[in-house]
């Protein structure tokens, strides 16, 4: 498959489009993350062993993957990277905190992420950044997925 198939298969027709519905699940995620009561974070999920919590910080180590992922192909920063320490501490960060600061700290990173991402565009269809992005997505809406389905009961 060449570079423009896997790009169209996870950014849709452009970078702006992508942008867009980046910038929507996490908005969406913050709006049902404003109405869930603070004992459901300890809530299974779908995922062998973890939580609601578990979940949400995933997603923040995804940001901070992304983010340094796209640095480093900007030539901003060295390639010599331990990708577990980097998802590791980032979890390891936010999975500790009250459910209002994880939300503060989601909703700040996905605008560095989007910030991120729009100013390193070029470098969206090197695999390790689709790789990336298209696991960031899908984990992104089945997160979204189960906090529909944990607030609709």
């Amino acid at each position: 498959m060449d570079d423009d198939n896997i790009l169209s298969e996870i950014i849709p027709n452009d970078i702006q489009t992508y942008l867009n519905d980046f910038i929507d699940i996490r908005i969406n995620l913050i709006q049902l993350l404003e109405q869930l009561p603070e004992t459901r974070l300890s809530a299974r999920t779908n995922r062998d062993g973890w939580t609601l919590r578990h979940q949400l910080s995933w997603i923040f180590a995804l940001d901070s993957e992304l983010n340094v992922r796209l640095s480093i192909a900007s030539g901003n920063m060295s390639n010599q990277q331990n990708w577990r320490r980097v998802r590791g501490e980032a979890m390891h960060k936010i999975q500790p905190l009250r459910l209002s600061e994880i939300t503060t700290n989601l909703e700040s990173a996905g605008k560095s992420v989007f910030d991120s991402i729009n100013d390193n565009e070029q470098y969206l269809i090197e695999p390790v950044i689709l790789d990336t992005l298209k696991i960031h997505m899908r984990d992104s809406q089945e997160l979204k997925s189960h906090l529909e389905n944990i607030l609709s009961n």
